[in-house]
């Protein structure tokens, strides 16, 4: 605490007053920049936080659709395989269809249809699979303008392995 003496003055009751009424605004003053300091924080947190969550937010159903859309294309790849070695066009289907129904679906995908989309049936021939899902993002933020709901469609293309060739 800072003594204020003035000049031609004693160490008086007047003094001491003086000192005491200077030493509250001192106190009043850093009180006051105190709670400036406070409500400035609180403000610039709720604005950060304004700004930070949808970021946040998004970049996790960024993270969803990305694992989503990488589970498709691995079903359909692995459809495409099993289809391409069996012995013809109905076993084929029949992969297909046992690759769909052994999947465990994650809480994010809606639905899933694996169709087999060409079986070439000759000896250098290709089967064709694709995949539709569904997926429901974890967090809808509408100004991003994409839905609760993304559908997304994937294929791939397998060469037939499971065809004997033809004899001479």
């Amino acid at each position: 605490m800072t003594q204020v003496v003035l000049p031609g003055f004693t160490d008086s009751e007047e003094t001491k007053e003086m000192n005491r009424t200077h030493s509250n605004l001192n106190l009043s003053r850093n009180r006051h920049q105190h709670r400036k300091g406070f409500g400035q924080g609180i403000a610039e947190t709720l604005a950060g936080a304004i700004i930070l969550i949808p970021i946040v937010l998004s970049c996790i159903d960024l993270a969803v659709l990305v694992f989503s859309g990488e589970i498709c294309s691995d079903l359909a790849k692995q459809a495409a395989r099993a289809a391409a070695n069996a012995p013809g066009s109905a076993p084929a289907q029949a992969a297909v269809t046992n690759i769909q129904t052994n999947y465990k679906s994650t809480v994010t995908l809606k639905s899933m249809k694996l169709t087999m989309v060409k079986y070439d049936n000759t000896s250098d021939g290709v089967v064709t699979v694709s995949c539709a899902v569904t997926i429901i993002l974890p967090v809808s933020i509408p100004f991003l303008g994409v839905g609760p709901d993304v559908p997304i469609q994937t294929q791939h293309t397998e060469p037939i392995v499971g065809i004997a060739s033809p004899t001479n």
